[in-house]
């Protein structure tokens, strides 16, 4: 079960445990754990003794493991393919002094999109001399849907499609926020800086066990 523990979840598992008791039925969470963000995607006791939650759970790291051990101690909770991130080996390690581009990675949330649009455009002055901005969207977030609804938009900007990796290969510097590509930045050797939302909780998918 890809786990974000939604209502249709719940509904799943607790079916398999009635009407399929010997199926095993283990939860899947690939993708990064915002522990201190997102408390749902962790399970609670009340969960798992409700049947409504599998006992066992798959993450795909140590760190996002010992985040769901430290609030449920009795779930069983295994390291896990990360199937969504399986290129990542692939990612070649860049010398970011060769490198000149200054890539801005929008996150899935509009509200998201336009704090950081907006924040970047009163420095696109003051950085587009010395490196160019380029903007790449979400695909579920376009370019054309941001800017129908009030984003803010800059004549040095760049705006960027295609695959994240192949236009990571120019950067010197990543900003985003809310967004697992930072992991994929810092796996690639690029530096990530998380931009702070004005109006919301800034999200950082980074674990707390990878230092500054």
């Amino acid at each position: 079960d890809w786990r974000e523990n939604q209502a249709v979840d719940r509904g799943l598992v607790q079916g398999f445990y009635r009407y399929q008791p010997q199926t095993e039925v283990v939860a899947y969470k690939g993708y990064p754990l915002a522990e201190n963000y997102h408390p749902h995607l962790c399970p609670s006791s009340a969960e798992l003794k409700a049947k409504v939650h599998p006992r066992d759970i798959w993450v795909i790291g140590r760190a996002y493991a010992n985040a769901i051990r430290s609030k449920t101690p009795e779930a069983k909770v295994s390291i896990g393919p990360a199937l969504r991130y399986a290129s990542i080996n692939d990612a070649k390690a860049y010398d970011c002094n060769e490198r000149n581009d200054l890539l801005i990675g929008l996150p899935i949330g509009e509200k998201e999109c336009q704090a950081i649009l907006a924040l970047v455009y009163k420095v696109t002055t003051s950085i587009s001399r010395e490196l160019p901005i380029k903007i790449k969207p979400h695909p579920f977030t376009p370019r054309d849907v941001l800017l129908e609804n009030g984003a803010a938009d800059h004549a040095d900007w760049i705006w960027v499609k295609g695959d994240f990796r192949e236009r990571l290969a120019g950067a010197r510097l990543f900003c985003t926020n809310a967004s697992s590509t930072a992991l994929e930045s810092l796996a690639a050797g690029v530096p990530v800086l998380l931009l702070g939302n004005s109006q919301s909780i800034t999200w950082n998918p980074i674990p707390k066990s990878i230092p500054d």
